[in-house]
């Protein structure tokens, strides 16, 4: 079992390039509804999760931020996982009565024999104050049955291993923008 359930690196992006990122997203891009995967794929599903979402370059700057902190966090929480690689990049826009319910980002390994993939370090990045929206409260659960009230600010960097559930609460007033990465590796053996 992990002894560390979680790692924040605080004002990990400046604010500026927080904004930046909220506008270069949605004002150059058509967002589309965020999907979850099941069974038979990724589809929208209201029930589960209600978003916008634009997807950003894996091979940007941002990518190399979320992998660098990712490798770094690895080693100091003491996961010592085998990552190798940014799966996705999404920019979110949860609006009043948005939200995302308790899920793990854990994915069937993708591949073939001994080069399949798998999610292993889940990566939210805060884009906008929490004083700017109500609600929109960020949870993880242990095992030990635990639930974790993150307290994350403009720019802080949450990190936590892709099989702990977690949600994202109603947004019952303003905007939430946040950033989300997947690093993946070989498959959990």
């Amino acid at each position: 079992m992990i002894k560390n359930h979680y790692h924040i690196v605080r004002n990990a992006l400046p604010h500026d390039l927080c904004d930046y990122l909220i506008v270069q997203s949605f004002l150059y891009n058509n967002p589309e509804k965020a999907k979850v995967n099941n069974p038979k794929g990724f589809i929208e599903n209201p029930n589960v999760r209600n978003t916008e979402v634009v997807f950003h370059p894996c091979k940007s700057d941002l990518g190399k931020f979320f992998k660098q902190n990712a490798k770094t966090v690895n080693k100091e929480a003491e996961w010592f996982f085998n990552i190798s690689r940014i799966e996705t990049i999404q920019i979110l826009k949860y609006t009043r009565g948005s939200f995302y319910n308790r899920h793990a980002d854990l994915t069937t390994p993708s591949g073939i024999g001994y080069h399949q993939k798998q999610r292993k370090i889940s990566c939210s990045l805060q884009l906008n104050s929490p004083s700017e929206y109500y609600g929109g409260g960020f949870n993880l659960f242990t095992f030990e049955g635990q639930e974790l009230n993150m307290s994350l600010n403009k720019g802080d960097l949450l990190l936590f291993p892709s099989f702990i559930p977690h949600e994202v609460t109603q947004v019952t007033q303003g905007i939430r923008y946040s950033s989300t990465a997947w690093i993946e590796g070989l498959s959990f053996r």
